[in-house]
């Protein structure tokens, strides 16, 4: 009994022999059973297409397997960057869109280093959804936020909890405020020899108020 890619007529494998150089490949059998079972570890989506397993008999058996490679897509919601104040609670969604086996398959690191707490993961019929929640949030916690399954790709997030309404500006940048509610707008003045510009910052998931709505770098000396 063999197995071999029909895409580009590789012999994988051949009795209890494995001829592929992909330590991934292997071949399952139980003496005297019936079954050749192919294996294939770390699946990846080069690793799709049409695998045949041929009985050498007189005529030839063959059947054919087609193997198609669901990837996972990850993304926490919202933007790259997020404010909040310190003492509010951190809230994070990570919607994972493939094949997810098990709650367990998902964590989420800070700084890289593991978040030794418990987080949910709901499954629907397409997407999965891992929520981190950290309440009272500290300065501490600033610092990059991943949500990592246990096989695929990783998404990232980059938190700043602000104490206060401080917030770092460089010297002679006037910085002005704007409370809309959950989201507020800061507007900076980019100083050009000729030309005088206004930028617009949006960060969103700032809750308010802020008790000063006018902030100043102070002077350079």
């Amino acid at each position: 009994v063999s197995w071999i890619r029909k895409d580009n007529l590789q012999v994988l494998t051949g009795g209890i022999l494995t001829y592929t150089s992909d330590t991934r490949f292997s071949i399952y059998h139980e003496h005297g059973g019936r079954y050749w079972n192919l294996r294939i570890r770390d699946l990846k989506p080069i690793d799709e297409g049409t695998y045949e397993c041929q009985v050498n008999t007189e005529p030839k058996k063959s059947l054919s397997y087609k193997l198609k490679v669901d990837e996972l897509s990850v993304k926490i919601e919202g933007p790259t960057s997020v404010y909040i104040q310190e003492g509010s609670t951190l809230n994070l969604t990570c919607r994972i869109r493939g094949p997810l086996d098990a709650a367990t398959a998902v964590r989420w690191f800070h700084n890289e280093k593991p978040i030794p707490q418990e987080v949910t993961v709901l499954e629907g019929s397409e997407d999965s959804v891992s929520k981190l929640i950290i309440q009272n949030a500290r300065i501490a916690l600033t610092g990059t936020y991943s949500c990592v399954p246990q096989q695929g790709p990783s998404s990232e997030v980059k938190v700043h909890v602000i104490k206060g309404c401080s917030l770092l500006v460089s010297q002679n940048m006037a910085l002005q405020s704007f409370d809309f509610g959950k989201v507020m707008l800061f507007v900076t003045p980019m100083r050009h020899p000729l030309v005088g510009r206004f930028r617009l910052l949006m960060l969103e998931r700032i809750p308010p108020p802020c008790s000063r709505r006018h902030h100043r770098a102070p002077k350079s000396r």
